[in-house]
C-alpha cells in the first residue's frame, strides 16, 4: 500500500472561517498543473473524488506488483516517477504557501505544512534507493522464473 504524506486540506474561501488567508483559487492559477489539485484539494465533486479513489486503487495494486517482483520495468519507472512528482508537487505547494501566507496561517496548519516539506523532501531522498530495489526484485523474480522454465517446471505455476 503506497504512504500518503499530503499538504492540508484547506477549505476554500466561500466556506472558510471568515479572514481565513488561504484562496486555492489564486494558488490553483499559479500552480495549475500540481497534482494537490487532483489528489487533495477540498472538494465535493463526485466525479474527482471517484477519480482519487480509482487512482488510489492503481497505485496500491501497481505498488503491489512491484512488491512482489511482477511489475515489468516501465511500470516500475511510472510508479516511481509518479510518486516523485507527487512529493516534487506537494513540496512546491507548501513551500508557496509558507513563503506567502504563513504568517497569516494558523500556528497548526504552519506546523503541518513544515512537516510535510519535510516529510516529502525525505521521500524524495529515498525514492532511487527504493527504484532500484524494486528492479532489483524484478531481476531477480525474472531470474528465478527463467531457472524455474529451464529446469522443466513448465507445466505448473512458476514462483
Amino acid at each position: 500500500m503506497t504512504q500518503s504524506v499530503q499538504v492540508p486540506s484547506f477549505e476554500p474561501e466561500e466556506t472558510s472561517p471568515a479572514g481565513y488567508p488561504v484562496n486555492l483559487e489564486q494558488l490553483k492559477q499559479r500552480l495549475p498543473e500540481n497534482l494537490y489539485w487532483k489528489t487533495a484539494a477540498p472538494t465535493k465533486d463526485p466525479q474527482l473524488l471517484q477519480e482519487r479513489a480509482e487512482q488510489e486503487r492503481h497505485q496500491n495494486a501497481l505498488f503491489g506488483k512491484i512488491q512482489a517482483g511482477d511489475a515489468s520495468e516501465e511500470e516500475i519507472q511510472q510508479y516511481y516517477d509518479y510518486r516523485r512528482q507527487l512529493s516534487e508537487d506537494y513540496l512546491s505547494f507548501a513551500a508557496l504557501l509558507l513563503s506567502e501566507q504563513g504568517e497569516q496561517l494558523p500556528e497548526r496548519d504552519r506546523g503541518v505544512l513544515e512537516l510535510s516539506i519535510q516529510m516529502h523532501r525525505g521521500r524524495l531522498k529515498e525514492l532511487p534507493r527504493q527504484r532500484e530495489e524494486a528492479l532489483a526484485r524484478k531481476e531477480l523474480q525474472d531470474r528465478r522464473r527463467e531457472e524455474w522454465r529451464r529446469s522443466g517446471g513448465g507445466n505448473t505455476v512458476p514462483p
